[in-house]
């Protein structure tokens, strides 16, 4: 991997983020959110299903796989002479 070069100041504006009240922009962020959550109404008007039940065991035996035969496919004059 090559090593990198310094970002140009175009560059660097690109991808760096000069805002200077991060904190306003979390709050807001915090305030929409909490608005979004509201608008589903009163938790208690929901109905609260819990789905119970027992997970499947699948035999411990790990899939088998048949033994693979390799036979020497080297064309004549290119394998191994004995």
């Amino acid at each position: 991997m090559p090593p990198q070069r310094p970002l140009s100041d175009a560059e660097e504006k690109q991808f760096m983020d000069f805002s200077g009240d991060h904190v306003a922009r979390v709050r807001a962020a915090k305030a929409a959110a909490q608005r979004e959550m509201e608008s589903f109404g009163d938790p208690s008007e929901y109905d609260v299903v819990i789905l119970q039940g027992q997970l499947k065991e699948e035999p411990a035996t790990a899939p088998s796989q048949g033994s693979l035969d390799f036979q020497n496919t080297v064309p004549d004059g290119h394998g191994d002479s004995d």
